[in-house]
């Protein structure tokens, strides 16, 4: 069965770092059930289920949602900022 993920490409330490390459590889986030975007402030990101979701983003209680903050062009997570996102279909058992 396929399942939905978002990976997170081209990684940094700051919005402001000179990058001279590609930077570093981010995490393949998932299996999530959707996500999107409000005017591009974020991404919202649902998962399976809470389980799922506190492997990515810890917190007590049952809701599926996750939240993903922009910083100048970049998605932030775990203080990390990555200029693309993909999402894509992988295949589970």
């Amino acid at each position: 069965m396929k399942k939905l993920y978002l990976h997170l490409w081209h990684g940094r330490d700051s919005v402001h770092q000179d990058m001279e390459n590609w930077g570093f590889d981010g995490p393949e986030i998932g299996p999530l059930t959707k996500f999107g975007s409000s005017y591009m402030s974020g991404l919202v990101i649902e998962f399976e289920d809470a389980g799922t979701r506190n492997k990515f983003f810890p917190r007590e209680d049952a809701d599926p949602m996750a939240w993903l903050e922009t910083k100048e062009d970049c998605v932030e997570y775990k203080g990390k900022f990555y200029g693309e996102w993909t999402a894509f279909m992988k295949e589970e058992a």
